[in-house]
């Protein structure tokens, strides 16, 4: 399913680049107002929905400055993954970002962005195991309350397609760092403990180990941020 979404997006991002081929222009367009965004595929984001809010704000022909808000639980997104028995979800996030418009001969406004992100999600998480220490130990439990901590800086490029008078789409991708820190509270453990190297406390539940393995690593971890996303925005002029 992720695969089938992230196919249809890069679909998406072609048709629009072919489209604006045959419409380029000789000048290159500048912001002529501030934009109202709102995330396309946060509200479907499997494990962690969220609704995601956004403003841009041009401060001259060259440079833009945004902020995004998100938010999200159980009462008003739904998970596309049952990836662990759990309750009380609950995700919070801002981002602010600068932008540079690019002086591309194209109908639409192309530019490169530099993105800061703080990202805060709780869940409490049951009948499972999370990996601690140096030798990820693991540590079985019937709950625990989960907190997620993430903070990432990511490289942009991305253009804004008007679909309709002062209605379009924002596309954009990117590549940066991020910092994880995963840390379990409140635990209740169910007597099991092994190490790495035993077989897993939960074999026969874990079918989507390579996102259970995200959470299940406590501590912190630095890895690579990858972006694929798309905004509708209304631009007030």
């Amino acid at each position: 399913m992720k695969k089938t979404i992230c196919l249809l997006c890069l679909l998406g991002l072609a048709t629009l680049h072919a489209q604006e081929e045959n419409d380029s222009s000789d000048a290159p367009p500048t912001p002529q107002g501030s934009y109202l965004t709102v995330n396309i595929l946060s509200p479907i984001a499997f494990e962690t929905p969220r609704y995601r809010f956004g403003y841009i704000l041009p401060l001259n022909k060259k440079w833009m400055v945004g902020l995004d808000a998100g938010y999200g639980d159980q009462s008003i997104t739904f998970t596309t993954i049952d990836r662990i028995k759990s309750e009380d979800y609950r995700l919070f996030e801002f981002r602010t970002e600068i932008y540079y418009i690019l002086p591309v001969a194209r109908k639409s406004i192309h530019y490169l962005s530099l993105e800061v992100g703080y990202l805060n999600h709780q869940e409490t998480f049951f009948d499972d195991f999370f990996k601690s220490g140096p030798s990820d130990t693991k540590i079985a439990y019937d709950s625990a309350d989960y907190e997620r901590i993430r903070g990432a800086i990511t490289l942009k490029y991305g253009a804004f397609y008007e679909l309709w008078e002062q209605i379009g789409l924002n596309v954009y991708y990117g590549i940066g760092v991020r910092q994880r820190d995963n840390s379990y509270l409140n635990i209740v453990e169910s007597g099991i403990s092994q190490s790495d190297e035993s077989p897993s406390v939960d074999d026969d539940r874990n079918e989507y180990g390579f996102f259970n393995d995200y959470y299940r690593r406590e501590g912190k971890h630095i890895g690579l941020n990858l972006q694929l996303g798309f905004k509708l925005y209304y631009q007030f002029k």
